[in-house]
């Protein structure tokens, strides 16, 4: 089980990445993925921790791309990624 669960874990960055033409239920397994990886790493090194940071963001742009797929069937991916950049670019101050 452990190979199998790390195994996807390392698949769901690219499940998620812009350009994959991934099915909604991939994307929904990757933010189920992304989801446990980000409570643990928010656990173990703090919500600040640079990783921690990447993987909510990561978290947040399935999310969104899941979003995007269960109501209109389809993402348009570059406005998705120019939102996200926008947003975190006044986070990051």
């Amino acid at each position: 089980m452990l190979c199998t669960t790390s195994k996807l874990r390392s698949d769901a960055p690219t499940l998620c990445d812009p350009g994959t033409d991934s099915t909604k239920e991939e994307v929904a397994e990757a933010v189920a993925i992304f989801e446990d990886v980000d409570q643990r790493v928010t656990r173990l090194f703090g919500k600040e921790h640079p990783f921690a940071n990447a993987c909510r963001r990561s978290l947040t742009y399935a999310r969104l791309k899941l979003s995007a797929l269960e109501r209109h069937g389809v993402c348009d991916e570059r406005l998705l990624c120019t939102i996200l950049e926008r947003t975190w670019r006044l986070e990051d101050g």
